[in-house]
């Protein structure tokens, strides 16, 4: 936690000073070298990129997945079923209503497997591409989503039998935990965007 509360502002302001440097940078080069490719983010045309197409620029599909892998991450701890596997794995006592809760998280687990294997990996299954293949497919478009529901359902299934979400409240608290948890990653995801689309747009005119 020590090494985490310290890495990430750091990466934070290596990632905010790097941004400020590509802005500067293309600002100089452009002044200078007006015959180079390279597009100033301070110009007009710099300007209204930036504040123009900030949203859609965000709006990738790595925030989709940072948004429902905080989700689930916060349902498999806050449901207890972490530390349950955890403790199984080291071959810890565990009482019975963890057991059964257990047993009832695998089969949903099995379940949802088979599922899967319905949808995308027999001939004609509706989640293959219109080539017949998995990549690029519908699956592949939507794996890290999918994944992370049976996670969720999995995880909230442990929960309610094993008692840790007792009530409706503790299991919508659970959806969102994880958001909480993941909050500081959310300012590196729009810095590390923000950085990587600059690049882009000044060196590669995209």
């Amino acid at each position: 936690m020590m090494y985490r509360s310290k890495f990430l502002p750091w990466t934070a302001l290596a990632l905010a000073m790097l941004l400020v440097f590509v802005i500067v940078f293309s600002w100089i080069v452009s002044s200078v070298s007006p015959s180079l490719s390279i597009r100033s983010l301070i110009s007009g045309e710099g300007v209204r990129w930036f504040m123009g197409g900030f949203t859609s620029c965000l709006s990738s599909p790595l925030l989709v997945w940072l948004l429902v892998c905080s989700i689930s991450w916060g349902t498999f701890v806050d449901s207890g079923l972490r530390d349950v596997i955890r403790n199984v794995y080291c071959g810890k006592a565990i009482t019975y209503r963890q057991r059964h809760a257990l047993v009832i998280s695998c089969v949903l687990l099995i379940l949802s497997g088979i599922f899967v294997l319905l949808l995308a990996f027999i001939p004609h299954a509706v989640l293959l591409g219109a080539t017949g293949r998995l990549f690029p497919s519908p699956f592949s478009s939507g794996i890290i989503p999918l994944i992370a529901f049976i996670v969720v359902i999995v995880s909230v299934a442990y929960g309610i039998s094993c008692g840790k979400l007792s009530d409706i409240s503790r299991v919508f608290r659970s959806l969102y935990v994880g958001v909480k948890m993941s909050a500081p990653l959310w300012p590196l995801y729009i810095l590390a965007m923000q950085l990587y689309l600059a690049i882009m747009f000044v060196f590669f005119d995209v």
